[in-house]
């Protein structure tokens, strides 16, 4: 596995190779994989943000609480 970030065109262009018909999962909380559940909508992403190790290492953008210039920014997609 790589600690490389991939893009969505990089994403389609590995999984237009694949059956269509598979599944696609993502890690469990603790253990396993669960279904990817809906559809992703675009988010606005914070990079780098959490350094706990038990954090993933972004987060979502509170417009509300968060100062844009504290963060790099992407818009991104979370698969649930």
């Amino acid at each position: 596995m790589t600690d490389k970030r991939i893009t969505v065109g990089e994403l389609i262009t590995t999984l237009s190779d694949l059956d269509h018909s598979y599944p696609v999962f993502v890690h469990g909380y603790e253990g396993g994989f669960n279904d990817i559940l809906g559809r992703a909508s675009p988010v606005m992403m914070k990079l780098n943000c959490n350094t706990e190790d038990y954090f993933g290492k972004h987060d979502t953008l509170d417009r509300q609480t968060d100062d844009p210039k504290e963060f790099e920014q992407v818009i991104g997609f979370i698969l649930q």
